[in-house]
């Protein structure tokens, strides 16, 4: 069974390997070709306290700080040359998060927290936004985004319908002037059948933008 305890014990070595990984991409990529993604999905569950039913414990301490410093460590592990980016994610168990976010309150606040504590670059950062938020208290927290000149993605792209796409933008332009777009939680999920229609519809909406 882990204990809280466990997870300072484990954190050394698991950032060590994470150095020989990008190591190792780095003798066959390019680092001009390489881009790295942080996936900060137990961080955005920990954070909201509709989660607090998925978590049978806690490590100690401030999460936000925790959390700032484990940004801080891992980044320092990617050379400048690789671009570098951070995906806050509310899971997607069987196409289904985890937890369904109240609004992007939680995400605005990982992400200026990582923006803060890379210590480098940091490209982009990527948010969810659930197929039903259209409205501006999803979007609302935006207004305190502070990331730079760090890019923002908002993942408001849920199949081919434009128009509902669209609706989504113009929910988010209230709070957010530049942004681009992109799925929920990536393309993994998405078979090689969808994939040209999935591809057309990013096309219409940056269009759009």
């Amino acid at each position: 069974m882990t204990r809280a305890s466990d997870v300072e014990r484990l954190w050394q070595p698991y950032t060590d390997a994470i150095e020989r990984e990008i190591e190792a991409m780095l003798e066959t990529i390019p680092a001009e070709d390489l881009l790295i993604q942080w996936d900060a999905c137990a961080e955005t569950l920990a954070i909201d306290p509709g989660a607090a039913w998925y978590w049978t414990w806690q490590p100690e301490g401030n999460l936000i700080e925790r959390f700032g410093r484990s940004v801080a460590t891992l980044s320092a592990c990617v050379p400048d040359a690789v671009r570098l980016g951070i995906h806050l994610c509310y899971g997607a168990f069987r196409n289904q998060h985890l937890v369904e976010p109240q609004n992007l309150g939680h995400c605005v606040t990982l992400a200026n927290t990582a923006a803060a504590n890379a210590g480098r670059r940091l490209d982009y950062v990527h948010m969810p936004v659930p197929q039903n938020r259209d409205d501006d208290a999803y979007f609302a927290p935006l207004a305190d985004l502070d990331i730079g000149r760090t890019k923002l993605y908002l993942g408001l792209l849920h199949g081919e319908d434009l128009e509902a796409n669209l609706r989504r933008v113009e929910a988010a332009r209230h709070y957010a002037s530049h942004f681009g777009v992109a799925t929920e939680c990536g393309m993994g999920r998405v078979t090689a059948a969808n994939a040209p229609a999935l591809l057309e519809a990013h096309r219409a909406v940056a269009d759009n933008l």
